[in-house]
């Protein structure tokens, strides 16, 4: 989660970390999709909440 939030904040710093920004968001969204995966305790819904079993 950490990930996309570095992302959003290099996104707004300045237009020429717009494809580092993207490219963070894009390994975060990567990562907790695997990892949603990989833990099916772990419900992820379209809004980003998070539920723990």
């Amino acid at each position: 989660m950490e990930m996309i939030v570095i992302g959003y904040v290099c996104l707004n710093m300045n237009i020429h970390a717009l494809i580092p920004g993207i490219s963070w968001a894009a390994i975060g969204i990567a990562i907790l999709c695997y990892r949603k995966a990989h833990n099916p305790n772990i419900a992820i819904d379209l809004e980003g909440k998070k539920w723990l079993d």
